[in-house]
């Protein structure tokens, strides 16, 4: 039960580093020109990989925004990521366990990493690849039995 803990915060992620400062470089002509060509393919990937297409589109969007992805779909596709949101589910629900009556916040203490691979879905490895994940939620604890609420957290690095 090392990774639960009362409370609300968020564990902390650290984010790669990428690629540089956004516009530290200026573009060359080739890429330019690959981004053109792959842009056209786009809606041919579409059909087989929503997923990686529309996180392509986004990317290429440059907007800086925050994605949302359609995380319920990854977690029904992708074994792994499956596997991942039931073992972090039980980790938050033995915890609520081993607590006395009464109400609580619970949060994650580290996030969990996920990595989807091209053999479980191309479509999520194109999408999304390595990812980190955690849980918190609000639970009652009386007379041995319990209510979560939980809520599985996600970010793709």
């Amino acid at each position: 039960m090392k990774d639960y803990k009362l409370g609300t915060e968020d564990p902390t992620i650290r984010p790669d580093e990428g690629a540089g400062a956004w516009g530290s470089k200026p573009p060359q002509l080739v890429f330019i020109v690959l981004k053109l060509k792959i842009q056209e393919a786009i809606p041919l990937a579409w059909l087989g990989m929503p997923d990686a297409a529309n996180h392509l589109l986004h990317y290429f969007g440059n907007s800086g925004r925050d994605y949302t992805i359609r995380l319920q779909k990854m977690i029904d596709d992708v074994p792994s990521a499956k596997g991942l949101f039931e073992t972090e589910l039980a980790e938050a629900m033995k915890f609520v366990e081993s607590l006395p009556p009464g109400r609580y916040y619970i949060a994650s203490d580290a996030a969990s990493r996920g990595y989807n691979r091209p053999e479980e879905s191309a479509n999520w490895f194109y999408a999304v690849g390595g990812y980190s994940a955690w849980g918190k939620g609000r639970a009652v604890v009386c007379d041995g039995e319990y209510v979560l609420r939980f809520e599985y957290k996600f970010y793709d690095r």
